[in-house]
């Protein structure tokens, strides 16, 4: 499997061109991070899902996974709004990005976030 991690609002920026990268690529990772240059806030990977740029990009088969910043610069609350658009726009998967650093409240609020979007997530 080859997945993209989008790094940025246009990767075309940085010469990838993701169109023509299409064929050999099984999925694309939308990511920014941008709370670790902004603490306690960032919506520049949010902004990529929610306009549904890359879906219209990709077409609708195309595998799309969205990844939530679980260390510490990110809040629960910003990472509870990940992952409502997340599923809001119909992503194939979440990953958690730099879990090594997370918190356990930061690592109960992907749990918060998959409960309130009205997943069904283990007991806990």
């Amino acid at each position: 499997m080859l997945r993209y991690d989008i790094h940025a609002k246009n990767p075309r920026d940085f010469g990838a061109d993701i169109v023509q990268m299409k064929p050999h690529l099984d999925a694309l990772r939308i990511q920014d991070y941008s709370e670790q240059n902004r603490p306690g806030g960032g919506d520049g990977w949010q902004a990529l899902v929610a306009d549904g740029g890359a879906r219209k990009t990709m077409g609708p088969e195309f595998s799309l996974i969205s990844g939530v910043a679980v260390r510490p610069r990110a809040t629960p609350e910003l990472i509870r709004q990940g992952v409502k658009i997340a599923v809001e726009t119909k992503m194939n998967g979440i990953m958690l990005g730099f879990y090594d650093g997370a918190d356990f409240p930061n690592l109960r609020a992907v749990r918060e976030g998959l409960v309130d979007a009205g997943l069904p997530v283990a007991a806990a």
